[in-house]
């Protein structure tokens, strides 16, 4: 009774060095996410320069509304001229 006993516990202490064992390799897999956590700053990165392509899309925008101006120009450039004419034969016939 009293050597059957004594058995089991001499297994179980084999377990708790392959535990030791399993310990390391958590180490080495915390490292993995260190190097997991800089990809992450580079990617982080990338938005930043998507976010200038939004600024530089923007400046378009303006520039599309500048043409609007230039194109309610041309129209009131053309009754201009009309009108001038008749003025100066206007005061030619008043004299």
């Amino acid at each position: 009774m009293l050597p059957a006993p004594s058995m089991p516990p001499s297994p179980s202490s084999m377990p708790s060095q392959p535990l030791v064992h399993a310990s390391q390799p958590l180490v080495h897999a915390s490292q993995p996410l260190v190097h997991a956590s800089q990809p992450l700053v580079h990617a982080s990165q990338p938005l930043v320069h998507a976010s200038q392509p939004l600024v530089h899309a923007s400046q378009p925008l303006v520039h599309a509304s500048q043409p609007l101006v230039h194109a309610s120009q041309p129209p009131s450039m053309p009754p201009s001229p009309r009108p001038c004419p008749p003025p100066p034969s206007s005061p030619l016939p008043a004299r």
